[in-house]
């Protein structure tokens, strides 16, 4: 069941995610069986009366980790610490008996059923209602300073995919304004103070930090003080409402208290919060750039929420994954509740691209198993919209959620890239994906097939798709579907794009080098051949280019290598023939590489100067009387004929040479 209050962040206990807009939690759990945490709860009970069994004076360690049973049963999918709470438990039995051995091994018997249970999510309404964790109870009553391993689910808060869409905009500022009229639910239109540095495109944050808070994003109006918007606006927003941009640049943001405000709202599966009362024990916000920037203003949303706790920020400026590990016992204490890890690995990809992602899964790994070996929760705040290009940041917010929510890890092989599907809204049955970030995992399109990494990797609703190849359509969202692109970075600009083909490298995306030309929405395009496509800028459709740097405009057919159909309803057949007039026909190259280009309107050119024009069969010459030697018709060189004179434009005008009978 999903719910949405407000902008609080909601989860379907099944793990997919509602609403791109209201940005869930990701809490990754093993098991999702309910029978299960029914046998795994009866055999912690049956534990601990063993307990009881054993010592007559354990009374009061089996009632207190009977309790603790019932609790994890309850909240079923809640990250309790396990390890802490059978602790607990052999304590009060020590206080209670000086026979506590038995005691305390029957209550380590219980603590690890708890374990088990722990990690089963909450799987029907009726146990979600039924959960009634006081969220102070996970670390509260811990005054120790070292804890049991912690054993449950990483958490990982992916900025870019859930919590808000879009990307940094070149020109846009960071000005604040206000609203000045209140825009009602449904309205795609907000009126504001000053719109001059809030261009298309750009991320819109409203009343960040507050219960309010909502994003949008420009979609036309940029620049001005009437702004539309999407997605239509959900909860009315009043007058005078603030107003900011929510990335700052590229890397950044610029609203830090509405991330703050998502961070200590995000819920886990059950519903509870992700980030709960850390009591006596720190929050550590261990990262780069982002924690030194904006981690005063994320702390501060903590102590907002829990007054009594203790927010340590550890951001150090550009650090890769290599260098946070490094410093990790240095700046993380042994009774660190939770560690908040921002940007997880984006810095490694300035060393090397994709190829940084063996590197970054070891270090991730090694990140993980400090916090589990401590007794301290692992919560990751995914990457910024924008580091090197949109799609390839996309991708590598979906690998990490991917890679999080895999139950291998952290045990992958050093020098694996792995591969996964992931848990958090599959693609629709019959469609087939493979590679990472494949398919669109957030996709309700059906009958695609997406094969290599970032194939069809943002897709929405689009169906009837195949996309095979590194970074093929990894744009595309919506519309009729039925594209076919095979090759590397093909129809890498397409978002709305139907019916066209496309094969081979930057096909339909930078025709003849030039990305400006490259297809975003056009329809019914066949493109075959190293950078193939549009002749211009204008997203043409029904076009044909076949070959290495053919081109061709609406309508038109470019065949061969560097062949240019240029204009409307134009024909070049050659290597490197060129026609560039509304209705131009160029057919040929001669033996001097010289080929045949035409300009003039519906003329065809076949051949060149060296060219023979040989026919075989009879040659139909137009019947036309020219009304003298000045008539203007006609261009020089022109044939026609009547039935009394054979007619030839010369330079000087029209020459006549009358037909006999024999």
């Amino acid at each position: 069941m999903t719910t949405t209050t407000g902008r609080v962040p909601q989860l379907d206990v099944d793990g997919k995610f509602p609403d791109r807009f209201a940005p869930p939690s990701v809490a990754i759990d093993a098991q999702t069986a309910t029978d299960k945490a029914a046998i795994a709860a009866t055999q912690a009970s049956d534990a601990l009366a063993s307990a009881g069994a054993a010592s007559g004076s354990a009374t009061a360690a089996s009632a207190e980790a009977l309790a603790a049973s019932g609790s994890a049963t309850a909240s079923s999918g809640s990250e309790t610490n396990a390890g802490a709470s059978a602790t607990a438990a052999s304590d009060s039995a020590t206080a209670a008996s000086g026979s506590a051995t038995a005691s305390a091994d029957s209550a380590t018997l219980a603590g690890d059923h708890l374990a088990l249970v722990q990690q089963i999510p909450v799987t029907s309404d009726g146990l979600m209602a039924a959960t009634a964790a006081d969220p102070t109870s996970e670390f509260a009553t811990q005054q120790s300073t070292t804890f049991a391993p912690y054993v449950g689910p990483v958490h990982y808060l992916d900025i870019y995919r859930d919590f808000v869409t879009g990307v940094w905009v070149t020109g846009q500022l960071n000005t604040p304004t206000t609203l000045t009229a209140t825009a009602t639910v449904g309205s795609s239109t907000i009126n504001v103070a000053s719109g001059a540095n809030y261009p298309n495109g750009c991320i819109l944050s409203v009343a960040g930090g507050t219960a309010a808070q909502q994003q949008y994003k420009i979609t036309a109006g940029g620049g001005t003080n009437a702004l539309t918007v999407t997605p239509a606006i959900v909860t009315e927003l009043a007058n005078g409402s603030a107003i900011n941009t929510f990335w700052g640049d590229p890397a950044h943001l610029q609203d830090w208290a509405a991330l703050g405000y998502f961070m200590m709202n995000a819920k886990r599966g059950d519903g509870s919060d992700v980030i709960q009362n850390p009591g006596t024990r720190p929050i550590i916000l261990l990262g780069n750039s982002w924690y030194v920037a904006g981690g005063s203003t994320l702390a501060a949303a903590v102590v907002a929420k829990y007054p009594s706790a203790t927010v340590t920020n550890k951001g150090v400026n550009g650090n890769t994954s290599n260098q946070v590990l490094a410093r990790f016992d240095a700046d993380v204490p042994s009774n660190a509740a939770y560690v908040i890890i921002d940007e997880p690995g984006v810095n490694d990809s300035a060393h090397g691209a994709l190829t940084y992602r063996d590197n970054s899964i070891r270090n991730l790994a090694a990140l993980v198993a400090k916090c589990r070996a401590i007794g301290a929760i692992p919560v990751f705040i995914g990457p910024p919209p924008l580091v090197d290009q949109p799609n390839t940041s996309l991708e590598n917010s979906i690998w990490l959620r991917e890679l999080l929510a895999s139950p291998t890890f952290p045990n992958v092989p050093a020098t694996a890239i792995p591969t996964f599907q992931a848990p958090s809204g599959v693609p629709e049955p019959a469609s087939i994906s493979i590679g990472s970030g494949a398919g669109g995992r957030t996709s309700t399109g059906k009958e695609n097939i997406a094969i290599g990494r970032s194939a069809l990797l943002a897709n929405l609703t689009s169906s009837g798709n195949v996309a095979i190849g590194v970074n093929t359509l990894p744009g595309l969202l919506s519309g009729n579907g039925a594209n076919f692109a095979m090759g590397t970075v093909c129809m890498y600009a397409a978002t709305t794009a139907s019916r066209n083909v496309a094969i081979g490298f930057g096909t339909l995306y930078q025709p003849n080098g030039l990305v400006a030309n490259a297809t975003v929405a056009a329809s019914n395009n066949v493109a075959i051949g190293y950078q193939s496509g549009a002749a211009d800028a204008t997203d043409p459709g029904g076009l044909t280019a076949i070959g290495t740097y053919a081109v061709a405009a609406q309508s038109s057919t470019a065949l061969g290598y560097q062949a240019v159909a240029g204009v409307l309803n134009s024909m070049a057949l050659g290597a490197q023939t060129s026609a560039t007039a509304q209705g131009s026909v160029a057919i040929g190259r001669d033996n001097t590489y010289v080929s045949a280009s035409t300009s003039v309107i519906n003329e065809i050119k076949l051949g060149t100067a060296a060219h023979t024009v040989k026919i075989i069969g009879r040659l139909n010459v137009a019947r036309r009387t020219p009304t003298s030697g000045a008539d203007s018709q006609g261009a020089v060189g022109d044939v026609t004929s009547d039935d009394s004179y054979v007619y030839v434009k010369t330079s000087t005008g029209w020459k006549r040479s009358p037909l006999t009978s024999w």
